[in-house]
């Protein structure tokens, strides 16, 4: 199951994903997953605060990305970098006409990890005995 979105930043390649870790860390952040993306989708203009969760989301779903890579997917071909960009570097990587498509891909990212996805393995299953 691979629910990994890609992004290209300063031509690199890198991968996020919406993980558990992910949704932690951005929750400790901002208080709640709710706070942090209307933060980053609800302002009107660009501000300090804007673009800093949006720096600090995109660097947490990169990092979490890139350690799904290096667990899951160690023995495939790299398509992606595996050592994530940090928000400093996102941050001198990026310039304005960057951060709709930026904002596009998180919410991308999101969706696709949202997938269900339901695998059952039946092991010596008997069906009930009729009374």
């Amino acid at each position: 199951m691979n629910r990994i979105t890609t992004i290209e930043i300063a031509g690199k390649t890198y991968p996020l994903s919406f993980s558990l870790g992910a949704i932690k860390k951005i929750a400790s952040e901002y208080g709640s997953l709710e706070k942090a993306f209307n933060v980053m989708t609800n302002t009107k203009e660009l501000t300090e605060q804007s673009i800093g969760c949006l720096t600090f989301i995109l660097s947490v779903l990169i990092s979490q990305g890139c350690a799904y890579i290096k667990t899951f997917e160690a023995d495939l071909p790299k398509t992606v970098e595996t050592t994530p960009i940090t928000a400093e570097e996102i941050e001198t990587a990026v310039n304005m006409a960057d951060i709709q498509k930026i904002a596009d891909t998180i919410m991308g990212g999101i969706k696709t990890s949202q997938k269900k996805e339901v695998e059952t393995k039946t092991k010596n299953a008997r069906a009930p005995k009729a009374i």
